[in-house]
């Protein structure tokens, strides 16, 4: 009987045979229950459970053809891919106006560029230089006297004529104090005397640092940290100056980051009592009080916009929320005029901040600007041609002075003004070369005005070196000023990538007078 049902089932159609439920939900499989294998099955519904079957990897054939067009469909889309990213990469290198047709630095990718990062930690505080740290535990003694006021005068006839330190005569007078009598002065006083101490140590060195590493005026420097540690809700002016001279010395020690925090921080506390706003005459009588209030503020906006333009970093504050006048000596009587920075200097380094400022904004920015890139730096560039033209006759560079020695802060004051030009030019630059000089490449298809830009860097890059070398033969170039060596670095750059160009009027090295080595 059994064989005859077999073979009774086995040869009915299989649409009519009896399907098989093999597969249980995960709830009766687990509780070994008989599933309907509905969705929910009974069992599930009854107990009100969610209901869940296994995922089932079946098993399907396909004629080997199939297997075939699927791999040659894809071979066709990866020839496509490719053939699409090898168009968008040609265009991109050979047409050289690119840069005119899009708003964006053709230099900046589209990937953020903090990526691929280094994950290790940028350290701001003791815990990045040993030798300070070392320094803070150590406690520095007084310079005797003649080497004091030689610390104080070399402080204020190098870095003290870019920037506002402190008036000049009231630190001279309060130096005399502290040989006479140091119990009369307080800890703010001897704080401030410290870190000129420091500078002016920093800026008396021609030679390289001794076997031990340490910095000239690292010593005066902890000495000065130590006595500020904290700054009072009601800061005055000289703890501002003595931050501003923080910055300044943190720049000597190549600690970018840490200056341009303390010069953020003094910026901040200029702002709470009120630096960046004019002060009433009924207010505040005395004329070289309130030009020691303008100067310090102005001091403080040439180092951020300045610092800025340096780290790649945005200003602290908008230029439209400065109400403060500009520096003037009018008023002021000849002796509290040699108290200050010369006001013609400080207000062209102002005009030149400001444009540091906007190139950083307009050209380093991914922001999506109505003009395009070339014409930003044309803008740029224009506002920089005016302040040349605007320049009095006492900040002039000369034909006749390339015999004889300029004053140290205006040969800086210029080579602020090249280093803007390449800053804003460079990324041009770069655009040219890397067109010149891949394989076949030519500049015929690059506008005129396009070469122009990138020629102006080279020739303000050269122009930095001749003032540099010029510096270093008649002995003004400090060895440790932070400012010198980023010029003498930049300059190099761009001067090396004009070796390489293919364009002669990006190659200018036979007109600067380098001589680069083959090997």
């Amino acid at each position: 009987m059994e064989s005859l049902r077999s073979s009774i089932e086995g040869s009915q159609p299989p649409s009519k045979r009896q399907k098989r439920k093999t597969v249980a939900c995960r709830r009766c499989h687990d509780q070994k229950t008989k599933c309907d294998g509905e969705k929910p099955c009974k069992n599930c519904l009854q107990s009100d459970k969610t209901c869940e079957y296994p995922m089932r990897d079946r098993k399907v054939t396909v004629n080997e053809s199939y297997i075939q067009q699927l791999l040659a469909e894809n071979d066709r889309l990866k020839r496509n891919v490719n053939d699409d990213e090898s168009h968008n990469g040609t265009t991109e290198d050979t047409n050289g106006d690119d840069d005119e047709k899009r708003g964006d630095n053709p230099l900046i990718e589209k990937e953020a560029w903090f990526l691929p990062y280094d994950p290790s930690p940028i350290y701001i505080g003791e815990a990045a230089y040993p030798q300070l740290d070392a320094a803070l535990n150590t406690t520095a003694q007084w310079p005797s006297r003649p080497q004091a006021f030689l610390l104080v005068n070399t402080a204020f006839s190098t870095i003290g004529k870019c920037y506002h330190l402190s008036p000049s005569s009231a630190v001279r007078t309060t130096l005399e104090r502290a040989y006479q009598d140091l119990r009369s002065l307080d800890q703010l006083a001897v704080c401030k005397l410290f870190v000129l101490f420091a500078l002016g140590e920093a800026y008396s060195i021609r030679s390289p640092l001794d076997n031990t590493g340490a910095l000239p005026g690292l010593h005066y420097f902890a000495r000065a940290k130590t006595i500020l540690r904290v700054i009072p809700e009601r800061p005055k002016i000289d703890h501002i100056e003595i931050l501003v001279m923080f910055a300044l010395y943190n720049s000597v020690m190549n600690r970018r980051h840490s200056a341009f925090r303390y010069i953020g921080s003094a910026m901040r506390l200029g702002l709470t009592i009120g630096l960046y706003q004019n002060m009433a005459e009924r207010q505040l009588p005395d004329k070289a009080a309130r030009q020691r209030r303008v100067r310090l503020w102005w001091t403080m906006y040439v180092l951020d916009r300045m610092m800025s333009s340096k780290v790649g970093y945005p200003t602290l504050l908008k230029d439209e929320d400065v109400e403060v006048d500009l520096p003037t000596d009018e008023g002021l009587t000849d002796a509290q005029k040699d108290d200050f920075i010369d006001a013609d200097y400080l207000t062209a380094s102002i005009s030149l901040a400001r444009i540091a400022g906007g190139i950083i904004g307009s050209l380093y920015s991914r922001r999506k600007l109505p003009d395009t890139f070339s014409q930003r730096v044309q803008a740029i560039f224009r506002k920089l041609r005016d302040w040349v033209e605007a320049l009095p006759p006492s900040l002039q560079l000369r034909q006749e002075d390339a015999s004889s020695q300029v004053a140290r802060h205006i040969v800086m004051l210029h080579l602020s003004f090249n280093q803007c030009v390449v800053l804003a030019t460079r990324p041009i630059l770069l655009h040219v070369f890397r067109i010149s000089n891949r394989i076949g490449g030519t500049t015929e298809e690059i506008s005129p005005a396009t070469l122009a830009l990138a020629s102006t860097c080279s020739h303000s890059a050269g122009h930095s070196y001749r003032l540099l070398m010029r510096s270093w033969v008649n002995g003004s170039f400090f060895t440790l000023d932070y400012l010198s060596a980023q010029y003498l670095f930049a300059s190099a750059t761009i001067l090396a990538i004009s070796s390489l160009s293919n364009d002669r009027n990006i190659n200018i090295l036979d007109m600067t007078g380098v001589a680069i080595s083959p090997n």
